[in-house]
């Protein structure tokens, strides 16, 4: 067996095979931890997936409302009870409304804020910007980006 160390008469392998012991142990801890993240990247995803899903039912949810607001505008004008102007301007801000409404939704999701806190935000970007509060909603839901926003504190 002459190919084989003799640890206990040469300290230097001795030292040497404890030194990679010891970074073998390092290895795994590291790799358990790596392990433990993807779990958790995982399960972030799994949640990141789940609130799209939530988010799509609600804009499908919101164009079958908008689906009925425009039937029901459409039997006022056909009774008369509504003038083509004014049905006009109750379209537009319909569609607003729910334009801010999906904005509001979008900026909550990405700061974890509330309804009013999600507003506040738009509103302040739109004093600070000299903007409109619908247009800035409109580029929220077109884009998704809300970065130009000021997150709470």
């Amino acid at each position: 067996m002459a190919n084989e160390p003799q640890s206990d008469s040469d300290p230097e392998l001795s030292r040497q095979i404890e030194e990679l012991r010891a970074q073998l142990s390092v290895n795994r801890d590291d790799i358990e931890a790596l392990q433990a993240e993807s779990g958790h990247a995982a399960e972030r995803a799994d949640a990141s997936e789940k609130q799209a899903q939530d988010d799509r039912q609600r804009i499908v949810e919101l164009e079958h409302h908008a689906e009925i607001e425009d039937q029901l505008i459409a039997v006022l004008r056909a009774e008369g009870l509504l003038k083509d102007q004014k049905a006009a301007h109750l379209r537009e801000a319909l569609g607003t409304s729910r334009r801010i409404g999906a904005a509001l939704g979008i900026i909550m999701v990405a700061y974890k804020v509330d309804e009013a806190a999600a507003f506040d935000l738009l509103r302040a970007h739109s004093q600070n910007t000299n903007r409109k509060v619908r247009e800035l909603a409109d580029e929220v839901v077109e884009t998704g980006d809300v970065t130009g926003l000021v997150p709470p504190s």
